[in-house]
């Protein structure tokens, strides 16, 4: 039987830097190298901008998560300064966003 790459998702931090660090620190004892995110890093706890740094530093991938969509979208009718409400959609990060610095490849 082959070898299989094991990688760990998660996503909801909502800004918890302690729980974050914890997980991630979790997921390095047990040899797993390769980490995704499906969103949400922000919104809700003190440590959003924190949790958005760790997650380009650890994880392979990151899409964007509702709270992103909702924070980052100042033009829309849909954003806090207009005093809209949240959306729900989940689309993967463009190359060069706050969650996929790269400027070539689609998180």
């Amino acid at each position: 039987m082959p070898d299989l790459d094991r990688i760990a998702v998660l996503s909801d931090v909502h800004g918890n830097l302690t729980a974050y660090q914890a997980v991630l620190a979790d997921i390095e004892a047990r040899g797993i190298t390769r980490v995704v995110s499906l969103g949400d890093h922000i919104g809700k706890g003190p440590r959003g901008s924190a949790c958005v740094a760790l997650t380009q530093q650890r994880c392979q991938a990151a899409v964007q998560g509702n709270w992103e969509a909702f924070l980052t979208r100042p033009g829309d009718e849909l954003s806090p300064a207009r005093g809209g409400g949240t959306t729900s959609s989940r689309t993967t990060t463009s190359p060069g966003s706050p969650l996929c610095p790269s400027a070539t490849t689609s998180c």
